[in-house]
């Protein structure tokens, strides 16, 4: 793998990256076509900051998205398996990209495409507080939000080992989901 060449955006650097396969559940390949995607994402610099953003691609109908689930098969795909399937019990959207059919326990298998698909473009963004500052989302930030965690996308979860490696989130009580945002940070957002 390598990065193609760099492009100089303002006081930005950026570079496609090219289309990885070498994740459990995402083999960069078109699900309409089967075509390999000529790029996976974007690498951002600037300074000694620097991101790595990956793409989202159109799906079926106009006006459709998706974003692939990227699991590891040694870090974090058990894990991650486990949280999509229960979030798609919450009104998530994740779904084998092939055949379109919503992911759950009897047609989960490693190697499927999995993605989680959008009703938006993500063409409309609006500003929106962050603790301290203001950031964009999109303006349907709250259907996007759905369609990656379920309906209970706004309520606190407990990410063992900070959230790396092969531990899936887990819900908390609603009396610990109060206290942990009494006085704290609001929700992405509220």
């Amino acid at each position: 793998l390598h990065a193609w060449p760099w492009v100089k955006v303002g006081k930005f650097v950026l570079s496609l990256r090219e289309t990885e396969d070498d994740w459990v559940n995402w083999k960069g390949r078109n699900p309409m076509t089967k075509e390999i995607y000529p790029f996976f994402g974007v690498r951002i610099k600037r300074g000694q900051f620097s991101i790595r953003a990956q793409s989202v691609y159109p799906y079926g109908e106009p006006g459709t998205t998706f974003y692939p689930r990227l699991n590891r098969a040694d870090y974090n795909h058990e894990s991650h398996t486990e949280e999509m399937i229960r979030y798609n019990k919450e009104g998530a959207n994740y779904r084998l990209l092939d055949s379109g059919h919503l992911l759950n326990e009897k047609n989960n298998r490693d190697g499927k495409q999995i993605g989680t698909v959008f009703q938006s473009t993500f063409e409309c963004m609006t500003l929106k507080q962050f603790y301290f500052t203001m950031i964009y989302v999109p303006c349907d930030y709250a259907e996007t939000l759905d369609a990656f965690y379920g309906r209970n996308w706004n309520h606190v979860e407990s990410r063992a080992n900070g959230g790396k490696g092969s531990y899936p989130a887990l819900k908390l009580s609603k009396g610990e989901d109060t206290q942990m945002l009494h006085g704290g940070p609001k929700p992405l957002c509220a």
